[in-house]
């Protein structure tokens, strides 16, 4: 399945990932990430925004590792969950026909400005990645 980070399209990471359900208590998500490389986090609905709590909460409580989602998630979601700290989004290659990379790269484009401090998240993971 297609990945997409923040720069487009990119290689699948050959790490061992921990799916974790995103209607998972977040105390015992972060149990099931704590010690591995990727962690995805399987949406059920584009509707349900628990997975998007998940992926916060996990990064809150020091999650270091790659954090990926799997499910049915749509551009405009994309920026959001950017920001929450996740780090690449499974989408099908049928989304892609009918939305394809540029329109998620938009959407990311789209929001230069954030309401809520979430951005903070990515900035630090990223300022870490830079002094090491």
């Amino acid at each position: 399945m297609p990945l997409l980070d923040r720069t487009g399209l990119v290689a699948a990471p050959s790490l061992p990932e921990t799916v974790i359900a995103g209607d998972t208590p977040p105390l015992e998500a972060f149990a099931l990430a704590a010690d591995a490389p990727l962690v995805v986090i399987d949406f059920a609905s584009g509707g349900d925004g628990r997975g998007f709590s998940l992926a916060r909460s996990v990064r809150e409580q020091g999650f270091k590792g790659r954090l990926h989602t799997r499910g049915p998630l749509i551009p405009e979601q994309y920026a959001f969950a950017i920001r929450l700290g996740i780090d690449a989004v499974e989408v099908t290659e049928e989304r892609l026909s009918r939305q394809p990379v540029e329109h998620w790269l938009a959407a990311l484009a789209a929001f230069s400005f954030a309401y809520q401090g979430l951005g903070s998240i990515f900035d630090r993971r990223r300022a870490e990645r830079l002094a090491a």
